[in-house]
């Protein structure tokens, strides 16, 4: 079985990959399980520039959805 990162260890590669503090909140919320439309709806702001801050984590991170939605973060 792979051991999934801490949490703190996760962060730590978030800011290493120079996301911003919008994109590092939208990043936690993913890992927490909100859908786009709750992102946009809590942090009052359009599901296009939600889907934006996704598009731009992932290039920076070079990762799919897939493997950001897998880890968990409280």
């Amino acid at each position: 079985e792979v051991e999934r990162p801490k949490q703190s260890d996760f962060m730590q590669a978030l800011r290493d990959y120079a996301l911003t503090k919008r994109e590092l909140v939208v990043a936690k919320m993913i890992g927490q399980g909100f859908t786009n439309r709750e992102i946009s709806a809590k942090l009052y702001i359009s599901l296009a520039t939600v889907k934006t801050h996704i598009n731009r984590i992932y290039s920076k991170l070079g990762i799919n959805a897939g493997m950001l939605s897998e880890w968990r973060l409280s």
